[in-house]
């Protein structure tokens, strides 16, 4: 597929940014800096990179701000927002609410009868998310359901990553692994095709039940000085056969790279 600079397209910019935001590389960079601060604010920009496994979409490369705000009890990062006071903190829990790629947008595909579909608009996902370390890196759960739609769904998402540094104040490099479980009506609202989108578009009709992907990447940062850090990340997601036979898509993976360089005050 040919590489496409985007740059004024708002809900590219929200994917990029949803991106960043759920990403270990700036999880961890962001975790490492509230540690040693109460209150924490960093500005900057990233350059992202992302392939999603639809027909007819092109690879789109796009520059946007990165800013993360952290509190105690609040944190905004990207465009997530998460809220953990203490008696969840204690627990390794958070309440997060945050955009969700798991979208249609005909005008943005190249294929004759996907821009014939109706959009499916963005999700905002909220749900609880669960973090702990132990022997074998980091382990996150999270549970979401979109706050737009409930009847679009839920999904279920386990994560584990490895840290390799035994110094995170200055640099991190960790290889993750996780796994999402979509419902039936989460993986229909991204990948299916009824039988009003057969009638507009000529697709065959294809229903899933629920589903699941699996991702893998490598996330890391370094911090150059007190205020400056560069972080990057690369990251797979294998889509389960049923995913892959849906008319819809011509791949097995959605992709995405990023690297970003912020200043914290």
């Amino acid at each position: 597929m040919q590489s496409t600079i985007t740059k004024c397209n708002f809900k590219l910019s929200l994917v990029a940014l949803a991106a960043f935001s759920s990403n270990p590389a700036f999880a961890q960079e962001q975790q490492g800096t509230h540690e040693r601060s109460q209150t924490r604010f960093s500005v900057g920009v990233a350059v992202i990179s992302s392939t999603e496994a639809y027909l007819g979409q092109e690879t789109d490369t796009l520059v946007v701000p990165a800013i993360s705000y952290e509190t105690e009890n609040w944190y905004f990062r990207g465009i997530e927002l998460g809220y953990r006071p203490e008696i969840l903190r204690e627990n390794g829990l958070v309440v997060f609410a945050t955009y969700s790629n798991a979208s249609f947008d005909p005008d943005d595909n190249s294929n004759a009868q996907l821009r014939a579909l109706d959009e499916r608009p963005f999700r905002i996902d909220s749900g609880l998310r669960y973090e702990q370390d132990w022997m074998l890196g980091k382990f996150s759960a999270e549970t979401a359901i979109n706050l737009r739609d409930f009847d679009t769904g839920a999904r279920v998402s386990l994560q584990n990553a490895y840290p390799l540094s035994d110094k995170p104040y200055i640099f991190q490099l960790s290889p993750y692994i996780g796994v999402n479980y979509l419902s039936k009506d989460y993986a229909n609202y991204t990948y299916g095709v009824d039988t009003q989108d057969t009638e507009i578009s000529g697709l065959n009709t294809y229903q899933l039940g629920s589903t699941y992907t699996v991702e893998y990447g490598l996330s890391g940062y370094f911090r150059v000085n007190r205020h400056w850090t560069l972080a990057a990340n690369i990251k797979l997601e294998h889509l389960s056969q049923d995913i892959k036979n849906s008319p819809l898509v011509s791949d097995s993976t959605n992709q995405s790279a990023f690297i970003f360089v912020t200043y914290s005050f």
